[in-house]
């Protein structure tokens, strides 16, 4: 049984829901959370902007990385946060959809039964971005670890292991590929920091499953900040993708070297990621700071990015904005000193 069904048929029993990990409160929840995620024609067309007109001319995307990790938020939190995002410049959104495996020795990628986000939540908000607001889309599929280890560290040393996680692999990622094509999604992101796993050719066979089922978008990979240059399959990508969190100290030589990589290349450059938290010393450790709030230090951060990047490479996603304007993490840059730089820079 699975999630689409629950989604598109809506009549499942209490039973069925519980066997899919969707509690009883889910369970009495859900007929409203359909309800709000049902997108029809007359939506479409009464759309304020027609997304080919939203360019803008400008010429690099200018974006951010809507989050949730839980499974109803996009059917029901998303709207005043694109109204937001649209309000502030930005012109391309990137949205989060995150499946998990035990540890880094597992070979099974499974929905995360109240993390994962439903299909009709993404399908609404990824429909809404694009046809009442006219964003530019991109999906952006994770894979993480329920022991909260990183997603970097996932290997196998046996043929056997590799082939079946790949198997799986395959199967998360075609899921969200023909999601994609069926929603007209601009581009799909492929993989995020899987910096053990893109030494093995099946990279490549996934790469030609997923332009099988999405031939009409950009097809990227994210790739951790220190280790880009070792990715072998960008030959057959889009482009160059980056989650980019180099210390501030480093940025512009970090920076410079960046461009100059995709450039060699003959690939066009995009900052899939880039970001801190609002606390002091985020600046010099962006991945992560335990230090005290400080807006200020976010924003510095902010405008080290804009000096290196901006118009300088085809697109900058920031990490990122929660669905519901919330801040989980320090991360997001709505309502902070952070939101004046992006609105100078991308609201031009």
């Amino acid at each position: 049984m699975d999630f689409d069904k629950v989604l598109r048929e809506g009549n499942l029993s209490r039973r069925d829901l519980l066997r899919l990990g969707i509690s009883t409160a889910g369970c009495l929840a859900l007929p409203s959370f359909l309800s709000s995620c049902s997108y029809s024609d007359s939506d479409i067309q009464g759309g304020k902007i027609n997304p080919a007109d939203t360019i803008k001319n400008k010429r690099m995307q200018e974006g951010a990385v809507l989050t949730s990790w839980w499974y109803t938020d996009y059917g029901l939190h998303t709207d005043d946060t694109l109204q937001y995002l649209y309000d502030l410049g930005v012109e391309s959104v990137s949205v989060l959809a995150t499946w998990y495996q035990n540890d880094q020795n597992s070979l099974d990628i499974e929905r995360g039964s109240f993390k994962t986000p439903f299909d009709s939540g993404l399908e609404h908000v990824l429909k809404k971005a694009r046809y009442k607001f006219g964003f530019r889309t991109t999906l952006k599929p994770h894979v993480d670890l329920w022991n909260g280890g990183y997603r970097g560290d996932i290997r196998h040393s046996l043929d056997a292991d590799w082939d079946q996680w790949f198997q799986s692999y395959t199967d998360f990622i075609t899921h969200y590929a023909e999601l994609a094509e069926r929603n007209q999604v601009d581009c799909l992101v492929i993989g995020t920091e899987l910096d053990g796993t893109t030494h093995r050719p099946e990279w490549r066979q996934v790469i030609s499953a997923v332009r099988q089922v999405y031939p009409s978008g950009k097809i990227l990979y994210s790739a951790h900040w220190n280790t880009y240059k070792n990715v072998p399959f960008w030959d057959d990508l889009d482009g160059v993708g980056i989650g980019v969190y180099f210390p501030k100290p480093e940025f512009a030589a970090r920076a410079q070297e960046a461009k100059d990589f995709a450039g060699q290349l003959g690939k066009k450059l995009y900052i899939l990621e880039v970001g801190c938290q609002s606390r002091a010393g985020a600046g010099d450790t962006p991945w992560w700071s335990s230090g005290a709030y400080d807006e200020q230090e976010q924003a510095d951060y902010y405008q080290t990015v804009f000096d290196n990047f901006f118009n300088q490479c085809d697109g900058i996603f920031f990490w990122h904005v929660y669905h519901n304007l919330t801040d989980p993490d320090g991360f997001p840059f709505n309502n902070k000193l952070a939101e004046q730089k992006v609105r100078n820079f991308f609201d031009r």
